[in-house]
């Protein structure tokens, strides 16, 4: 969901570097699963968790698995502080392409949003692949490519990051993740007949997780493209 042409703050690499710890909270949203050919070749989860409605009712899941393809991204405690977790750059990676096929698969409001999301993915994996080449030294986690791609001056002063690049990408990936947790969350607690639930749904998640980093033009663009591509609640839970 991050626009190249929309103004940014100037955000502090440390931010970034944190978006990996609220990855982790994807899994109490309450997932609807991929499609089989995104998934294919894979282990399927063991345990599974799903959708709870207002009424208390579960609902099956195309969620499902993507969330729990986040859930093992948190590594064990990094060596300078015994409280603080890494992510696994890999697995999150591999996560963020189940959730792409998952955004890709809704179509609709979601078709669109889901190819910045796929742009957002190259950049993140351009800067693996150059710490892949012996640009950078050490494992490729995410706080390993983040510091090592700082290192290289490659961002500007006062934390202006660059754009494209490994901060970039995964700023705007967890942003995107927020939105769509937020949106399905919104609509699996609705009322079971409450049809427009999805349209006031991404409104909110929008004007909470997207809309103070977009510009005038792409505000209107969200605020009047996302409700008239939302399906009905029962076909959105479907």
């Amino acid at each position: 969901l991050g626009m190249p042409s929309a103004p940014l703050p100037r955000t502090s690499l440390a931010v970034v570097v944190a978006i990996g710890l609220a990855l982790s909270c994807t899994a109490s949203i309450g997932p609807r699963a991929a499609p089989e050919e995104a998934t294919k070749g894979r282990r399927r989860p063991r345990r599974s968790f799903q959708l709870r409605s207002a009424g208390g009712q579960q609902h099956p899941s195309r969620l499902e698995p993507v969330a729990h393809a986040f859930a093992p991204c948190l590594r064990a405690p990094v060596p300078f502080s015994p409280k603080a977790r890494d992510i696994d750059l890999e697995q999150l990676l591999r996560a963020c392409d189940d959730f792409l096929a998952l955004q890709l698969a809704m179509g609709g409001a979601m078709a669109a949003p889901a190819r910045y999301f796929e742009a957002n993915l190259r950049a993140v994996r351009t800067a693996r692949d150059a710490h892949r080449r012996g640009r950078w030294a050490g494992p490729v986690t995410m706080r390993a490519l983040l510091e090592a791609e700082a290192a290289s001056g490659a961002h500007g002063r006062g934390g202006l990051l660059k754009d494209p690049s490994a901060a970039m990408g995964l700023l705007w990936i967890r942003r995107s993740i927020a939105f769509n947790a937020a949106l399905f969350a919104s609509v699996a607690a609705s009322a079971k007949r409450d049809a427009a639930a999805p349209r006031r749904a991404c409104l909110a998640a929008y004007a909470k997780e997207l809309e103070p980093y977009h510009g005038w033009t792409l505000r209107r663009v969200y605020r009047l493209g996302l409700p008239r591509g939302m399906l009905p609640r029962q076909a959105f839970l479907a």
